[in-house]
């Protein structure tokens, strides 16, 4: 509702798809470069466009495969061979999705978990509503 309402918000948004797009397009063109495939960067940016738009007409539960046999197909059409397209593949997932995770699991350590699970050793007085610091895992499991 808020992007038919206000263009400025629509043009925001896709402002951002672009940017993102654009990124997908360059990570793919350097991954096929770094491996050894000579492609040029139009190459990425097609191919990167195209397999988005069929991962978002899911056709398998969750699309599971279909942005990845869509890439190595595009990829075929520019004369990277099926070896270097799934290689290409496996590369860009590792970087796009397992990325996140250790800086994810950090981020919620650090900021989320460690408040609710009181895993930085502190005590809370419910009673008086201050903190105490146990200075040994001896204290913890007396107390």
């Amino acid at each position: 509702r808020a992007l038919g309402q206000s263009p400025a918000a629509l043009i925001l948004a896709m402002m951002q798809s672009l940017y993102i797009w654009f990124c997908d397009s360059l990570i793919i063109y350097f991954i096929l470069t770094s491996i050894g495939a000579t492609t040029p960067l139009s190459a990425g940016l097609f191919s990167a466009m195209i397999s988005d738009l069929v991962a978002a007409v899911p056709i398998t539960p969750g699309a599971l495969g279909q942005y990845d046999a869509t890439l190595i197909g595009l990829l075929a059409l520019f004369d990277v061979t099926t070896t270097q397209g799934s290689l290409t593949v496996l590369l860009l997932r590792s970087v796009s999705l397992w990325t996140f995770i250790p800086v994810g699991a950090a981020i919620t350590y650090i900021f989320g978990f460690s408040q609710s699970l009181d895993l930085n050793g502190r005590k809370v007085d419910k009673s008086e509503g201050e903190a105490t610091t146990a200075t040994s895992l001896a204290e913890l499991a007396e107390g």
